[in-house]
């Protein structure tokens, strides 16, 4: 049996199909579950979702035309990854944005950091549309292979500076809200998932920021948004959207791990419910 030699492109292109795939059906049940609500955090993360489809649909793009010659394609290398790294700080300005609607940042402050946020991203795309001429992000060699530029680290660190920074925001909420009362500690959960949220996204670009062979930050945070959009789902089912408190069907949910382990340990209990209007 002759063996079967898989060639550069396939497995990066097979791998970012298969997220684009899991992005689409996310996408499109978010959009019909908030069709007729759409808050900003609805909105900060579709867009996030967007972004990150429109980063894999280009990265795809490059991989299928690395290595050809030819100089159509090497223009169209070129061009596919300029536009690449224009949309690269995207994902992250769009978290941000959505972690301050989390942490219930006042509207008045929130517009204005939106613009400081704004600034790391427009250094980022005016580089990178410069970068064909300059090579300062990357550069097309002749046999149309990728090559780092000479400021590469600028783009990781304008990239992933506001992830980093809605870390740090998110992490001091959480520790806040810990040593607060239990009203306010019931925001905990939602920071915590905040927290891993971004953790996710940083390994994967501290991996690529020293294997330039690693191209797949962009498929671990399809992991972080899946993982995200899942313990947020489960904060609607479980959760009264006025108060905040937790309802009914999160109420049967511990009554019935309750009597079960009063059961196990064959203990009497007695239950005492009011209703206040």
């Amino acid at each position: 049996m002759r063996d079967i030699v898989m060639k550069i492109w396939e497995m990066p292109v097979l791998i970012n199909s298969f997220s684009l795939s899991i992005l689409t059906v996310l996408l499109w049940n978010n959009h019909k579950k908030h069709h007729e609500f759409k808050s900003q955090k609805y909105l900060y993360f579709q867009f996030m979702v967007i972004a990150n489809m429109a980063l894999l649909v280009l990265d795809c793009a490059a991989w299928l035309v690395v290595g050809c010659t030819g100089t159509l394609l090497r223009t169209l290398n070129i061009a596919v990854t300029t536009l690449f790294y224009v949309v690269d700080p995207l994902p992250s300005y769009f978290f941000i944005c959505f972690a301050d609607s989390v942490l219930d940042i006042p509207a008045e402050k929130k517009t204005k950091l939106m613009r400081w946020y704004l600034l790391p991203v427009a250094l980022h795309m005016v580089i990178a549309v410069f970068t064909p001429y300059t090579g300062w992000f990357f550069s097309i060699d002749a046999v149309n292979e990728y090559q780092r530029g000479p400021l590469l680290w600028l783009s990781f660190l304008l990239s992933y500076g506001l992830m980093v920074l809605a870390f740090v925001k998110a992490l001091v909420s959480y520790i806040r809200s810990r040593r607060e009362n239990k009203v306010a500690a019931k925001n905990a959960k939602e920071y915590g998932w905040l927290l891993k949220f971004t953790f996710i996204p940083l390994i994967g670009g501290v991996i690529q920021a020293f294997d330039f062979n690693v191209t797949y930050v962009w498929n671990i945070t399809v992991i972080a948004l899946l993982i995200f959009y899942i313990n947020y789902q489960n904060v609607e089912i479980t959760t009264d959207t006025l108060t905040g408190l937790y309802n009914r069907r999160q109420a049967y949910a511990y009554f019935d791990r309750f009597v079960r382990e009063r059961e196990r340990d064959k203990t009497n209990i007695a239950l005492i419910m009011m209703d206040i209007n």
